[in-house]
């Protein structure tokens, strides 16, 4: 468990508000609750509520890291104040990803800084509320190389990406690939029931800003739509650092290969759209 630390930072109101959101939605047991085990649940939440938080207290990177994410989260309940966190949560991952680069440059491939693997998952959950696959093919390629010199980190992640952006994410203990973990998939809309429950309960939005106008249709806030650098900007340091970032798989997202399914897991995703069952194998 890290200890606190006697550094703190200055927010503004819109920093302060996705802070809080941040700790008490993804730093809740609850909001995993129904989709994985009690234990991996508190693990999850205790990674969000107590590391990520503490580290990025004292770490630049990680506090842009954090934010991105907690944005990005913000941004998809579609709320009228959809812009501003839009426009937060790509300007904190790029920040975030320009500090990466140079921590990146000094410590590839050892990785010995914690600060490093709490900012490429807290990017890596950026990169899901964005749907950019190739945000987290570059951040899971951190994070398993992590494991490979270090031990501590909690968690570990599978990947397999398709074509059109498809993507499927299962997130699982490093310790215990026994428990099936936490699985999902590119349509970003996993914890949609979660979210609509917190901010009813929490009230995060006003009366007055949740009755307000909304945008006619839902319009997701993919990277590639809305701010191409930030994709051009992993490109560019997985090849200045050479992070071996796993190509997307070649083969159509209607039929991917599999060494190990979850047809018979509860967990299993079906994707009304393609029709299909979904895999994993091993990466």
């Amino acid at each position: 468990m890290l200890r606190e630390p006697t550094a703190y930072r200055i927010l503004d109101s819109n920093a302060s508000r996705l802070m809080e959101r941040f700790a008490d939605f993804w730093g809740s047991p609850r909001t995993f609750g129904s989709m994985c085990s009690p234990e991996f649940a508190c693990m999850l939440s205790t990674l969000f509520h107590v590391d990520s938080r503490q580290i990025a207290l004292v770490d630049e990177m990680t506090n842009n890291a954090v934010m991105a994410f907690s944005a990005g989260d913000a941004a998809l309940t579609q709320s009228p104040q959809w812009p501003i966190f839009t426009n937060m949560t790509h300007a904190h991952a790029m920040r975030a990803m320009s500090l990466l680069r140079e921590r990146l440059k000094q410590s590839w491939p050892y990785l010995k800084d914690a600060s490093i693997v709490l900012t490429a998952f807290n990017l890596f959950c950026y990169g899901l509320c964005v749907s950019d696959s190739s945000i987290l093919q570059f951040m899971a390629a951190i994070i398993q190389t992590y494991h490979k010199f270090n031990t501590g980190f909690p968690l570990n992640l599978e990947l397999v990406t398709g074509e059109n952006g498809f993507w499927i994410v299962r997130i699982l203990m490093a310790n215990n690939p026994d428990d099936r973990g936490l699985i999902m998939q590119h349509d970003t809309n996993t914890f949609a029931q979660e979210r609509t429950m917190f901010e009813e309960r929490s009230g995060f939005y006003s009366s007055g800003f949740r009755t307000g106008a909304r945008p006619d249709k839902t319009v997701p806030i993919l990277a590639s739509n809305v701010n191409p650098v930030v994709t051009l900007t992993v490109t560019d340091i997985a090849a200045e650092v050479q992070v071996p970032v796993t190509p997307s798989s070649p083969y159509p997202s209607t039929s991917p290969p599999s060494t190990a399914n979850y047809d018979s897991d509860p967990m299993s995703i079906i994707d009304n759209e393609l029709d299909i069952d979904h895999h994993f194998h091993d990466l």
